[in-house]
């Protein structure tokens, strides 16, 4: 039990440090420039239909799909980590601590987590609310020009 917490222990600081160094610039940054890019490309699959000859249009609906499957694979996978590293800290406090210190360990172990911003980590409803920000602005663009 010891050599685990120690290994989640070492995971926490890893999963710390990758977030002071990748929240404040990369990720946003990421997610910012794959929305931007689906929104363009989705409004380019439909309004220039008619005006790019068929070779380069093709271009348009695969940068928008692919960037689809960047989301639909960043998003569960980041909201992952944060819920199997909660369901490991749930089932380990459901065992019986027979000493002070585990018990006292493990209610300072928090569950790993991907922030997008300082304060803003990814979970489950996270891709549905960049999913429909991004089915809003297109829509708005699409409406507008």
């Amino acid at each position: 039990m010891e050599t685990v917490l120690q290994h989640y222990r070492r995971l926490q600081i890893v999963n710390i440090q990758f977030n002071v160094c990748f929240h404040s610039i990369v990720m946003p940054f990421i997610f910012f420039t794959v929305g931007s890019i689906n929104i363009l490309g989705t409004y380019a699959t439909i309004r220039l239909y008619d005006e790019v000859s068929m070779p380069g249009y093709l271009g348009f609906p695969l940068v928008s799909l692919a960037t689809a499957f960047i989301i639909l694979d960043t998003f569960p996978a980041s909201y992952q980590i944060y819920k199997e590293s909660e369901n490991l800290i749930r089932k380990t406090r459901q065992l019986n601590v027979p000493n002070g210190y585990t018990a006292k360990f493990l209610d300072s172990c928090r569950p790993l987590s991907i922030k997008v911003s300082k304060y803003f980590i990814v979970k489950q409803v996270t891709l549905m609310t960049y999913l429909g920000f991004i089915i809003d602005n297109a829509i708005m663009l699409l409406l507008t020009f």
